[in-house]
């Protein structure tokens, strides 16, 4: 490593454990180092090995400015990005085109950031990837860095719902804790909405609640039948609840608020008229309704409760719709109650 000259205490090898390894003048071999003054912009140290990142030769660039050494553009470049992060891995690389000292370009992977009174500047290999990568990378690594920080359950809960609101868009995240008697408590919440579901119990402590798994390896029509030997509950006062989605295709989100798919319109539209009329071998024989229903429902967890619904319908009942809207163009957020009329 090369610095303005001064006295370098010799390293004594039997005090390894205690070695100041930022302070140790070196630099691994895969990377290569710049730092200048935030002040001044003058380099004042650099890695031997600096011209084989970079073409630029350490020697010369001590004492040069970054202007000078790297360019006034790359410079001006440099400086607008955002410097400090909170934590060191969060550093979104910089690539960038530098003409070496021997007036040959080169493409440089570079890791700025800042420590004390100086901008650090770290090469690495550039390696060809798809920009896309460093995007999914920076929030992996962000996950991990928040989530490693809280020490109780409630923290934990809280930066979740943060991180998982800013990953998927969604306008509210809530994590429940539930109870031995399985009700639900919301302990952390993330949203752009004005009210707030913080601390309140889905449903109430008092209620009994027995909740159902779906059997994956059965058809739409065994599931259907299942529901219906379930209606003697029903009679008996039961209220039967089925959570789900008529449309639900996650891999098709939009973000942009451009509104729904046409496919995404013309599947919920059907499955609302065979709501309507009480067609329920329509509703489990839904691949009938062609391609609208193949993008609508890509796997059938979401679509089936609607079938225990359906199935548990009486010729007295009547079925009304509410929240009959989409979220990000492809989630049916339809929502329906069969009831007698009172």
């Amino acid at each position: 490593m090369l610095t303005p000259p001064h006295t370098q205490p010799a390293v004594d090898l039997d005090a390894c454990d205690r070695e100041p390894i930022h302070h140790i003048g070196v630099v691994q071999p895969h990377g290569a180092l710049l730092a200048a003054e935030i002040a001044t912009h003058r380099v004042r140290c650099a890695s031997l090995n600096l011209a084989g990142f970079t073409g630029l030769d350490a020697r010369t660039a001590l004492g040069r400015t970054l202007d000078e050494v790297l360019g006034a553009d790359h410079c001006a470049t440099l400086f607008a990005r955002p410097l400090t992060p909170s934590h060191p891995e969060l550093i979104k690389p910089w690539f960038a085109t530098l003409r070496g000292d021997d007036g040959v370009e080169r493409r440089v992977e570079c890791y700025p950031h800042v420590h004390d009174d100086h901008l650090l500047l770290e090469f690495v290999r550039e390696e060809p990837r798809p920009a896309a990568v460093w995007e999914q990378d920076l929030v992996r690594q962000r996950i991990i860095a928040e989530m490693i920080k809280p020490n109780t359950v409630a923290g934990l809960a809280e930066v979740g719902a943060r991180l998982i609101r800013e990953i998927t868009g969604f306008d509210r995240v809530m994590i429940y804790r539930f109870a031995p008697d399985l009700h639900g408590e919301v302990i952390a919440e993330s949203t752009s909405r004005a009210d707030s579901f913080m601390g309140l119990h889905y449903p109430a402590a008092d209620i009994p609640v027995f909740q159902l798994s779906l059997d994956t390896g059965a058809s739409p029509a065994a599931h259907a039948e299942i529901a219906r030997q379930l209606a003697f509950l029903r009679r008996q006062g039961t209220l039967i609840v089925a959570s789900g989605n008529l449309v639900h295709n996650l891999a098709r989100l939009r973000f942009d608020g451009s509104g729904p798919f046409d496919w995404a319109v013309e599947f919920d539209t059907w499955a609302a008229d065979r709501l309507t009329s009480g067609d329920t071998m329509a509703l489990c024989d839904y691949g009938r309704a062609g391609s609208a229903a193949a993008l609508s429902v890509p796997t059938d967890e979401h679509y089936l409760p609607a079938l225990y619904a359906a199935a548990l319908r009486e010729p007295a009942d009547h079925i009304t719709f509410f929240n009959e809207g989409f979220d990000y163009g492809s989630v049916s957020m339809r929502s329906f109650v069969i009831a007698r009329p009172v």
